[in-house]
């Protein structure tokens, strides 16, 4: 009976299923077809049909031209963030098959060629016996416009905050702090992220907490607070003034504050002097004329020593001026006082050697040349001295050095001491320095003949120059594998008529590495050296970069 019962009532069940998929597929339409937003259905194949606004918003001129068209095919070859879009669009598709939904944001492109920003929706459904999905597409370009406005006026306001002298913050009336300017980390020491989002509450001195809610009080009425003023605690556990003009809307406070504290210490010390200030007017009077007597004593006694000081600088410049006199005077005396006497040595040695050699024997001939050495030996001695004196009188003459062209015209002068002998110049890309050129290549030669002369007992002689930056210096090193020296003595290396080796075994006056530690003393170097008997030697100068 149950079952003629369920049986009697099957087709009226199925005319009212009927009835209804058909209404729901007739509102499906209706809405498909009204839409404000483009409705695409497709399967993983691509589109088969749209509404008229997925025509309008993407240009396509007719609906079977939908039947050509995979998601990708409007869309730019690439997303903003750099995925190719016909990967990034199967990806989503898929997801949305497997999961049912998927939403996200998307750049599209019309069929002119325009780009827009999108929010898709894909939603997944079984339709005509299949499964297909429903992409709803809504051009936000007027969202997204809207939010790039709305960051431009909050980076125009955090410009304006953190461009502002006082303390500027956006509190609400709960006691926290929403938003601060940079000020603040100056103020009270905290960084700013220790700041935003704290209640400020935690700060105020506890002397100043109830008249500070009384004024969050007032601000909850949107009543405007001017001129209030409370103490905030620093980092370092001090104290701050703060005077405050605020605004109330709605639970938001704007206010303006300002660090009053070294205007409450100086009305707190005025306040002081004054208590002080009638008891003291007497005494300060007694004072003044006392001080007005002892400033006419100064005052003597300064002119005394003004006059005293005046003689005394006109007696040094004299003195300094005689003394440039004398040091001309003895240059001169050396360049030609002494340099005659040799000259008349070096000449009738000459003569002696020309005219008498056959009557002398071989131990008169090398006594003779003995002679003509020292002599020689003497002009040099002169002339190092000469240089070396000048080198502290000479004005500087700065400018642009260019060091690779120094090191070769150095190479090029000392040719004639290397064309005997295997030299291996070993020079990397030099730098221009600022200094005095011909100082610095005087330095530079030096440095260069000292590692030819001590290197002459090795095959090949290997010779480096080079430069390098530390710090605000340029260190420039001279290295060879010459013989070297015993690094106890570095200290006599740079004086004057100091030498390491004798004058028997490597020849020299001992005055060419005074005048360098002398040339790169003027140019605000150091010079120093090191080395080991037998393994070589390197030699440094810093210049100021």
């Amino acid at each position: 009976m149950q079952e003629a019962t369920e049986n009697s009532h099957k087709p009226v069940l199925e005319q009212l299923a009927s009835q209804t998929s058909q209404e729901m597929e007739d509102q499906f339409r209706t809405v498909f077809e009204s839409s404000h937003d483009a409705i695409f259905l497709l399967t993983e194949e691509g589109f088969f049909d749209c509404n008229p606004r997925a025509l309008e918003i993407f240009s396509i001129p007719a609906r079977d031209v939908m039947t050509h068209i995979h998601p990708a095919d409007i869309s730019p070859p690439r997303q903003p963030d750099g995925r190719p879009s016909m990967e990034a669009a199967l990806e989503h598709i898929r997801h949305a098959f497997m999961s049912g939904v998927d939403s996200f944001e998307w750049t599209h492109r019309r069929m002119n060629g325009e780009d827009f920003p999108a929010h898709v929706l894909l939603s997944a459904f079984d339709f005509g016996g299949r499964r297909v999905l429903q992409a709803t597409v809504r051009d936000i370009t007027p969202q997204k416009a809207a939010e790039s406005a709305l960051r431009e006026k909050t980076e125009e306001l955090d410009r304006f905050f953190n461009l502002a002298l006082d303390l500027l913050c956006i509190a609400d009336t709960d006691g926290y702090f929403r938003h601060l300017n940079r000020v603040w980390e100056t103020t009270l020491g905290y960084t700013h992220e220790e700041l935003e989002g704290r209640q400020f509450l935690e700060l105020v001195h506890p002397d100043d907490l109830q008249s500070t809610l009384d004024a969050i009080a007032a601000l909850s009425d949107q009543v405007p607070v001017i001129g209030f003023t409370n103490r905030y605690r620093c980092k370092d556990g001090s104290y701050r003034w703060i005077e405050w003009r605020s605004a109330p809307a709605g639970k938001l406070i704007y206010a303006a504050a300002r660090d009053i504290t070294p205007h409450i210490k100086a009305a707190e010390q005025l306040r002081q002097m004054n208590d002080t200030l009638d008891r003291r007017v007497h005494e300060r009077t007694q004072q003044f004329e006392d001080s007005e007597a002892q400033l006419r004593r100064l005052n003597a006694e300064l002119e005394q020593r003004v006059q005293e000081r005046t003689t005394s600088l006109e007696t040094a410049n004299r003195e300094l001026e005689a003394a440039n006199q004398e040091l001309g005077a003895f240059s001169y005396s050396v360049s030609h006082d002494l340099r005659a006497p040799l000259r008349h040595i070096s000449g009738f040695v000459d003569l002696l050697l020309r005219d008498v050699a056959p009557q002398l024997d071989e131990k008169g001939r090398r006594w003779m040349g003995l002679v003509a050495d020292a002599a020689k030996d003497m002009g040099q001695l002169i002339d190092d001295l000469l240089v070396f004196s000048r080198m502290g009188r000479t004005e500087m003459l700065h400018s642009d050095c260019d060091l690779q062209s120094i090191v070769r015209e150095i190479m090029d002068a000392l040719q004639n001491q290397t064309s005997q002998r295997r030299v291996d110049w070993i020079i990397p890309e030099l730098p221009t320095v600022r200094g005095d050129p011909s100082m610095l290549r005087l330095a530079l030669m030096n440095l260069a003949s000292n590692a030819l002369k001590y290197t002459r007992t090795r095959d090949p002689a290997r010779i480096e120059i080079t430069c390098t930056e530390s710090g605000d210096e340029w260190i420039i090193a001279t290295r060879d594998n010459g013989v070297g020296f015993d690094m106890q003595y570095a200290d006599k290396l740079f004086g004057v008529f100091q030498r390491l080796h004798s004058s028997k075994e490597y020849e020299g006056t001992g005055i060419g590495l005074a005048n360098v530690q002398r040339i790169i003393h003027r140019h605000g170097g150091r010079v120093w050296a090191e080395s080991a008997v037998d393994k070589g030697a390197t030699f440094y100068f810093s210049l100021p970069r």
